[in-house]
């Protein structure tokens, strides 16, 4: 077993049981408020930034083995640099879901935590669910690629829990526009 699947397998499990990405978020936002906050952090070349838009490529996955659980598709997020961030992404249809909208945080030098959530709608409009999603992610130390591991959360109009799973990402920064 090679060590991404390790850190995978651990991090599935740790989701699993109840989950560590809540307690890192808690934990990082104890820390002093100016650690998060990208414009206020001195730029001191060891720390990777995350504000920004990035292209990845998600793949859901069972928790109980990492298994791929459908075809791996992309989707676009932006991080801001007061922590909050939105994704659009071509997993569920145009029209069945808003973008999502989170909130993220450093937990080290290239390593973050995510958590956002959207509302899902059916084929007439109505709302059916809502998905939060808490992620794990650390950036390369080229710093514009990056690699993300999560679970998943969905929930009925009523908040009761119907399904959850795990997922992985790669992704790199959006590419800038070539100059004429």
């Amino acid at each position: 077993m090679n060590t991404r699947t390790r850190i995978l397998a651990m991090i599935c499990a740790a989701a699993a049981a109840g989950g560590l990405l809540p307690m890192a978020i808690a934990a990082a936002d104890d820390q002093d408020s100016s650690q998060g906050d990208e414009r206020k952090r001195p730029d001191d070349g060891n720390d990777a930034k995350l504000a920004g838009t990035w292209t990845q490529r998600v793949t859901l996955r069972s928790c109980a083995t990492g298994a791929a659980l459908r075809t791996t598709y992309p989707a676009h997020y932006t991080y801001f640099n007061d922590r909050s961030a939105i994704e659009s992404t071509s997993g569920i249809g145009a029209g069945l879901r808003t973008i999502s909208h989170g909130r993220w945080q450093r937990t080290g030098q290239r390593s973050f935590v995510y958590r956002n959530e959207f509302f899902i709608f059916d084929s007439a409009g109505n709302y059916v669910s809502r998905q939060v999603t808490e992620r794990a992610i650390e950036i390369a130390s080229d710093g514009d690629h990056l690699a993300v591991t999560g679970k998943f959360f969905r929930y009925t109009p009523d908040g009761v829990l119907t399904s959850s799973n795990c997922l992985t990402e790669e992704g790199e920064r959006f590419a800038e526009p070539a100059r004429p």
